[in-house]
């Protein structure tokens, strides 16, 4: 035993991975275990000391550095928006090698995003794979919140190293909607990042000129979009309208879903694209406090003509910004939820972060962010 200890040698990495690649070559099946690979080099190799973090790090180069091949398919892919639904994003739901791809449609993103893919699977509905971001927990963590006040909010889950290679490779050959688009999956940006799997909202975004609405509906979506708002506020959520700060909004980012029969009582108001932005700055997070302490309908009446130059176009929107009943849903969407927010919010919170811990681990500023929600919570 002595002798051997004195003989120990930590191999370099070029030769180590030269044993990683010689195991994997033989039994492939051991790619998912590395505490196996790590035994075999050790049988191989009496006299290394092999670390199985040093091995798991070599397989996870050696498996990004898997170039798919992309194949052009022989004719494109119709993505019917119409009939699309949603699958289940749940973990361990799909065998990637095994599932079958009807195709692909690339939905641009804006100025520095790769936008999102819209994957149909056979024998299933459409999930939605997007880049992931360094704060995606935040993303979840606000989508949680959303969910507990019942407010409409598509699923995501951050995709683990291996199941999100195994899905891309798996995208390579498939078809899509228009040719040349979604080689940004197999890009060196999106396959260092890794991805994230969303659940598909059927429907149309609130700015878009095929969404009618009675005067029951927008009434409705009013309601449902200040309940959105309010949480905005909490979570400082800038990118959907301009309520309390300065901005466009991005309409974008709310979603209707409008069946064709049972009016509003079936129409679904969707937030998509949420997330927390805690302010650390002592003047700004005063000046936002002041803002919210001194809303008034001025602020009211500012997003209500936001939301219907949104929805009917600015030429039309002055007479719906004169509707009484309109502001009215709105404000009390708005102020209804603050309400809620100011009795049990903390509880939701807290439940909100052991949430996305469960799904997504690394939640590190978690405390960061619930010290601020706790400081705009006492201005409710």
């Amino acid at each position: 035993l002595e002798l051997k200890c004195r003989m120990s040698i930590i191999p370099d990495d070029a030769g180590l991975r030269d044993a990683v690649e010689a195991c994997l070559a033989s039994r492939p099946e051991l790619e998912a275990d590395t505490g196996k690979i790590a035994s075999n080099i050790k049988d191989n190799h009496p006299i290394w000391k092999v670390d199985s973090v040093r091995v798991k790090k070599i397989v996870e180069i050696i498996v990004s550095e898997r170039v798919p091949p992309i194949v052009k398919p022989e004719k494109l892919f119709e993505f019917d928006f119409k009939k699309a639904q949603p699958a289940s994003i749940e973990r361990g739901k799909y065998d990637w090698h095994k599932q079958e791809i009807e195709g692909i449609h690339h939905a641009q993103g804006g100025l520095g995003s790769t936008g999102v893919f819209l994957v149909k699977l056979k024998n299933h509905g459409v999930v939605v794979l997007k880049q992931k971001v360094p704060d995606v927990a935040r993303e979840i963590f606000a989508q949680c919140l959303l969910q507990s006040l019942g407010i409409n909010a598509p699923a995501i889950r951050s995709l683990p190293f291996r199941e999100f290679k195994a899905f891309t490779e798996k995208l390579a050959p498939s078809p899509v909607t228009v040719k040349g688009t979604c080689l940004e999956i197999h890009g060196s940006r999106m396959q260092e990042t890794g991805g994230v799997l969303m659940e598909f909202v059927p429907g149309l975004e609130l700015g878009s000129p095929l969404l009618r609405l009675s005067q029951n509906e927008f009434r409705k979506v009013l309601f449902e979009v200040g309940r959105m708002v309010a949480v905005d506020v909490l979570l400082n959520n800038a990118d959907r309208t301009p309520f309390l700060r300065r901005g466009d909004g991005n309409p974008g980012n709310i979603m209707i879903n409008k069946p064709g029969k049972g009016g509003e009582k079936n129409l679904k108001v969707i937030a998509i694209d949420q997330t927390v932005s805690p302010i650390s700055d002592t003047n700004i997070l005063n000046n936002y406090l002041s803002a919210i302490d001194s809303r008034s309908e001025k602020d009211y009446r500012k997003l209500l003509s936001f939301l219907c130059e949104s929805l009917v176009g600015s030429t039309n929107a002055k007479s719906y910004v004169q509707d009484k009943d309109a502001l009215a849903s709105l404000t009390d969407g708005v102020e209804t939820v603050m309400t809620e927010l100011a009795k049990t919010g903390n509880s939701r919170i807290e439940a909100a972060v052991k949430l996305t811990r469960k799904s997504f681990s690394k939640f590190d500023d978690n405390k960061l962010i619930q010290k601020f929600l706790a400081k705009v919570l006492e201005h409710f």
